[in-house]
């Protein structure tokens, strides 16, 4: 039991470190130059959201 356990353990410390260390190409630069930077979005971020929640009453219901 305890050698499957470890096996099981192992394979998802390999499965994470190949997902975590996967993702670590650089973008490349191909196909940059076929828009001109002009015509480019401007992008902007905004952190913030709200939320408006309220709670409404029901029928209650009958189970048996």
């Amino acid at each position: 039991m305890n050698a499957i356990r470890l096996a099981q353990r192992t394979a998802v410390v390999i499965l994470f470190a190949l997902v975590f260390f996967s993702c670590t190409k650089e973008p490349n630069l191909i196909g940059l130059d076929l828009v001109p930077p002009a015509d480019l979005l401007k992008m902007g971020y905004s952190d913030t959201l709200q939320i408006d929640a309220f709670s409404v009453r029901e029928d209650s219901v009958y189970s048996a």
